[in-house]
């Protein structure tokens, strides 16, 4: 690709996009800044003032769907701020009765069971609310080390084996 066609196409897709979404929210103040750098080390850096950052995809399978998935990974991994991802309604291929009878799939809280955090919670709830879909909580935990091992020691502390 030519470095004529390569500036065309990094100053056309944010216009167009900036117009498409002043014609569908008239409302909504859009302000079009153009950075350079990867994706996942320019996003937070762009939200370093906000409270909040969402990512969104748009149902992409395959190879597209990876990359997407990568971007949300790797801007997890990096952010110093709450970040949402938000995948698109549900009706893609090997969607379950129960998302597509709402249009959306459920939410899922990752919650620490030893120190849940309101805010994330009320705001799962929210969003599952306003989706009119379901909420699932998921606690995670690791058995200690030692239970890999199958170690199974019936002892007192201080005690030794034999």
């Amino acid at each position: 690709m030519g470095e004529e066609t390569q500036q065309h196409w990094a100053e056309r897709v944010p216009r167009d996009a900036a117009q498409q979404l002043r014609r569908s929210h008239p409302d909504l103040e859009v302000i079009v800044e153009q950075l350079s750098g990867q994706p996942w080390e320019v996003l937070p850096q762009a939200a370093r003032d906000a409270e909040t950052l969402v990512l969104g995809s748009r149902g992409l399978s395959g190879f597209g769907g990876f990359l997407v998935g990568s971007v949300g990974h790797a801007v997890v991994a990096r952010a110093e701020l709450p970040v949402v991802l938000v995948r698109s309604p549900a009706g893609a291929d090997g969607e379950s009765a129960e998302d597509m009878a709402t249009g959306y799939r459920p939410v899922v809280l990752g919650l620490d069971a030893n120190a849940p955090d309101d805010m994330l919670i009320e705001f799962a709830f929210a969003e599952a609310f306003r989706r009119d879909t379901t909420l699932r909580a998921v606690h995670g935990w690791q058995l200690p080390a030692y239970y890999s091992y199958g170690l199974v020691y019936a002892g007192s502390p201080g005690s030794t084996l034999s």
